[in-house]
């Protein structure tokens, strides 16, 4: 009776360990817990720079930029290697931990770093362990969800990557200036400690049964299709090519040209407003910094705009929001003057933005992590016995970190050379594009039928 009431509690907390609940948890917060970090070096860099690095006052914006480009250089070189690797292998949460120990090394560098090929390195670290994030735990979001319920469950990653965005640079900033170097740094280990502990509690399903079933129902059509196997054989073979099969599917692309347009206008805003917001209104880092909570507010709506993908489709979702965007991007040209009701204007355009960027990065994040499952219904072994899911989501981490690339520099020097009026036109012609793409791919496959 003892050993059973001791294996009692034991069995229930490791059901938690395994639920729904806990993994989506625990996936969430290592997406905040690297947007977080990642953005609360962003107000310390400068001074890091010149006081620490001893780079000189004229060199330090062409330094970040070197910076910048080495994570997102470092997120597309690691990001196929790593979805590879982690759908060959049948435990993804080892893949997941070594990525907060490559996070948890880039931050010391950061801290104790004094020249500038350490800060290279942090940021390279930095970039390899947000592929693994994001190729790896979405995968195992999608093992453990399915991709008829992930809808919901990337809204809520969503969540924590807008607000690890939104909090990094404003505590960063704050604590920075207030208690000094080293103390931002150890609030963002607190942070770090947070997430190993999650990590290392999560308790991952078996992704072999998953491959033995796959291979029992590929026996059983090859049993009634003798050709199929001949067939299969003559097929590219799985594995590393399967990143380049997916690439061949017009929905993987449609929905991976959404997510990196949207990605464009939201780095893009994120590179001009505050400056724009201190030019125009007088406000400080701290209050410009403030803003962006207009943009981070609607994504409180991601599990609902999940829900309703997983209940209806991604196409309406991404029209409406590239709707929205392209009407409230243009928008904020008239905003060339301080007065209460064009900050409140300013806000409220931000929100309307900010529910349009929800309702395309959630059903296009969910669309793209479950595109392999949904294809393996028809022929399991499509991508061989243990699917290519986190390849899938190693070419929407590609996606995303390329538009990062991208739109801070292409809105950035529209700002530069021709001003706001044009930076905020320039936005929403992203916006058009992307709803010029869902238009005539829709009217292609209607024609096609």
């Amino acid at each position: 009776m003892s050993s059973e009431l001791a294996q009692g509690p034991r069995a229930s907390f490791a059901n938690i360990r395994s639920s729904r609940t806990f993994v989506i948890s625990t996936v969430a917060v290592a997406v905040f817990v690297d947007l977080f970090i990642y953005s609360l070096i962003i107000p310390i860099l400068p001074n890091l720079l010149t006081d620490r690095a001893n780079v000189s006052a004229t060199k330090v914006q062409i330094t970040l930029s070197g910076l910048l480009t080495t994570f997102n250089a470092s997120v597309v070189i690691c990001a196929p290697i790593t979805g590879y690797l982690a759908d060959r292998w049948s435990n993804r949460k080892y893949f997941l931990l070594g990525g907060l120990f490559a996070l948890a090394g880039a931050t010391v560098l950061f801290m104790v770093s004094r020249n500038l090929g350490l800060l290279y390195l942090a940021r390279m670290l930095q970039g390899a362990s947000a592929s693994i994030v994001w190729a790896v735990g979405i995968a195992l979001l999608v093992d453990v969800i399915g991709p008829k319920n992930i809808g919901v469950a990337m809204g809520w990653v969503s969540l924590g990557l807008s607000i690890g965005n939104a909090l990094g640079p404003l505590l960063g900033g704050i604590v920075y200036h207030r208690a000094g170097h080293y103390a931002a740094f150890i609030m963002g280990f607190a942070v770090i400690a947070v997430d190993i502990v999650m990590r290392c509690l999560l308790r991952e399903t078996n992704r072999s049964q998953k491959s033995n079933e796959a291979a029992e129902v590929t026996i059983e059509i090859n049993n009634q299709q003798p050709g199929l196997e001949h067939r299969q054989a003559n097929q590219c073979p799985p594995g590393l090519f399967s990143i380049f099969k997916l690439l061949k599917y017009p929905d993987m692309l449609s929905s991976l040209w959404s997510v990196f347009l949207m990605t464009i206008i939201l780095t893009g805003l994120e590179a001009v407003i505050p400056l724009h917001v201190e030019l125009t209104f007088g406000w400080n880092s701290q209050g410009a910094g403030l803003i962006f909570l207009a943009l981070v507010i609607p994504t409180f709506l991601g599990p609902f705009v999940g829900m309703l993908y997983d209940r209806y489709t991604s196409l309406p979702l991404f029209v409406a929001g590239f709707v929205l965007t392209l009407i409230f991007c243009p928008m904020l040209a008239i905003i060339q003057s301080w007065s209460v009701a064009k900050v409140v204007l300013l806000l409220f355009f931000l929100f309307m933005i900010g529910v349009g960027i929800s309702l395309v990065m959630v059903p296009g994040m969910a669309e793209i992590s479950g595109f392999a499952e949904n294809k393996e219904k028809d022929d399991p072994n499509l991508f061989g016995p243990r699917g290519a899911t986190a390849q899938c989501c190693a070419l929407m981490t590609i996606a995303m970190a390329a538009a990062g690339v991208v739109g801070p520099i292409v809105i950035g020097a529209i700002q530069s050379t021709s001003g706001w009026i044009a930076s905020s036109i320039t936005i929403g012609a992203f916006a058009a594009l992307g709803l010029v793409s869902l238009l005539l791919k829709t009217a292609y496959e209607r024609l096609s039928l």
